[in-house]
């Protein structure tokens, strides 16, 4: 298997290479968890949540008592761009199942703003009609599209921008007990032969 990666110390060491070169710029830990039988936890920041990931193609046959059992451990799991994992992108009632029980949503930017095509803004767009998304991302793994997603996707979101950008990550970085509103169950079928 792959090593362990300490993320806390790979930030706190980063952490000193900024403030060394005069950089204000504080960091938080926190690094997505792949859904795997027995993931290895990463708290977000030390708090109850981690950023859990699920396979883009798949849903592990246990996927259900994998997050209980994290859930009856104390964590709280924010599921990572479900708009691109292709089971709950065909069925985002999957999605609301998870969110009925405890998890909560993290969309990333470039899907709602059409980066990834039509389909997945328009299942972005869905997700959040229904309360299924919390939260609203980059994603990024550079200076790419994604960062620049970020502006554009906020237009989209209009009055709900700031609790999906900015007040609710506050809160799960600080380690708060969300509340969220209640999920809305997806009733009708609806575009592009996607769930009934």
């Amino acid at each position: 298997g792959r090593p362990l990666v300490d993320v806390g110390r790979l930030v706190a060491g980063l952490q000193e290479t900024l403030e060394a070169e005069g950089i204000e710029l504080p960091l938080l830990a926190g690094a997505e968890v792949r859904l795997t039988p027995r993931p290895v936890p990463a708290r977000l920041n030390a708090t109850p949540y981690l950023l859990l990931e699920f396979p883009y193609d798949s849903l592990p046959p246990s996927y259900e008592q994998v997050i209980f059992e994290l859930q009856v451990h104390g964590f709280r799991p924010v599921i990572a761009h479900p708009e691109r994992i292709t089971p709950i992108a065909e069925d985002p009632n999957i999605l609301y199942q998870l969110v009925r029980r405890g998890c909560l949503g993290q969309l990333t930017a470039l899907s709602l703003a059409g980066g990834f095509g039509a389909r997945l803004r328009e299942i972005s767009e869905l997700m959040l009609e229904h309360n299924l998304i919390h939260v609203i991302a980059s994603d990024a793994h550079d200076c790419g599209d994604r960062l620049q997603a970020i502006s554009e996707a906020q237009a989209l979101c209009g009055d709900r921008a700031v609790e999906l950008f900015e007040e609710t990550p506050r809160k799960i970085l600080a380690g708060e007990l969300l509340k969220p509103a209640p999920p809305i169950e997806i009733k009708k079928r609806r575009f592009l032969g996607v769930f009934g």
